[in-house]
């Protein structure tokens, strides 16, 4: 209190004690001193970089980091889901790096999870495949993998985005979850600001996604279809190749995440059986730590990441 400072200590010292009074510290404000410690840690052991997909053609073009927002975008059912659920699942099996998914598009949950099962074990769980069925043991052994890797979020009522955000948070802190994955994009309940037009919407949507990002310490993959495909003439009728500018809704998913990613199947409009897949990245925004844009075209081989007796077949190059 500046009057008792005064009667206590006399004018001079109050005025002592203004000239020399800090300011306070702004919420919000932040200076290099606040992560000079990191900073310091990042030059003498290296920044912080995408870490492996297991795939060395995929870590070309794109690699997994801490923080940041990929979008994940592609025609209808052409595998863009299947290759990023994957991924994770080979991520999870070497680094016990764990998952949150929010797509109700895969309910019911029997469905998806047994999906992640047969990418794990390598076979079917369905005894209409007989030739290829997994054992009992095979199924079990998978539903413990992917009850301690994945977890499903679907709320009872409402599908915001905040109510994705309250689960992921709860699910770091009691699972050490490390990926949100949101698919697709349509599916979360949108609440727009009366006369807010789309593309500010946008905006606001994924600087959200960005800061619970840091808030959560996790990555965000948000899948986007692309707008009604179309085909090219002067590329014997195939659909376009998906372009970051193409997704439904407009650039600006583009413009605001960290990356964009897309699976395509390039003679599915003149060949459907056609299983010929291109993954490949169109924007990494940090290149230098993540990877460079390219396309990675399918090797025809069925490739499987093996341990033991279990294995892990990659979509990418199997995609059916």
């Amino acid at each position: 209190d500046a009057n008792e400072y005064l009667i206590r200590y006399g004018k001079e010292k109050l005025k002592e004690l203004i000239e020399n009074a800090k300011p306070v510290k702004m919420e919000g404000v932040f200076y290099l001193n606040d992560v000079r410690a990191s900073m310091l840690d990042g030059y003498a052991n290296g920044q912080k970089r995408g870490s492996t997909t297991y795939i060395p053609e995929i870590d070309k073009a794109w690699t997994w980091r801490e923080g940041e927002t990929t979008i994940w975008t592609g025609y209808q059912n052409e595998g863009k889901s299947l290759l990023l659920n994957q991924l994770c699942a080979v991520r999870a099996y070497w680094e016990d790096a764990k998952v949150a998914v929010f797509s109700p598009e895969n309910m019911p949950l029997d469905d998806f999870y047994n999906d992640i099962i047969e990418m794990y074990i390598g076979k079917s769980c369905d005894p209409y495949y007989s030739n290829n069925y997994m054992t009992k043991e095979e199924y079990e052994e998978g539903m413990e993998f992917v009850n301690k890797n994945f977890f499903l979020i679907y709320p009872d009522k409402d599908f915001t985005i905040d109510s994705n955000f309250e689960r992921t948070k709860y699910l770091v802190k009691t699972k050490g979850i490390r990926t949100l994955i949101i698919e697709p994009y349509n599916t979360v309940e949108h609440k727009m600001r009366p006369g807010e037009r789309e593309d500010l919407y946008i905006s606001r949507f994924m600087a959200q996604l960005k800061r619970n990002n840091i808030e959560q310490g996790v990555s965000t993959h948000l899948v986007a279809h692309q707008l009604t495909p179309k085909k090219n003439p002067n590329d014997g009728n195939r659909y376009f190749k998906p372009d970051l500018n193409s997704i439904k809704g407009g650039g600006t998913f583009a413009d605001k995440a960290d990356n964009v990613n897309f699976v395509w199947r390039p003679n599915r409009a003149i060949d459907f059986r056609d299983r010929e897949v291109i993954f490949g990245s169109q924007k990494i925004k940090k290149q230098k730590l993540v990877g460079i844009p390219q396309d990675v075209p399918e090797d025809r081989k069925s490739t499987r990441l093996n341990s033991s007796h279990r294995c892990i077949s990659y979509a990418v190059f199997c995609l059916k």
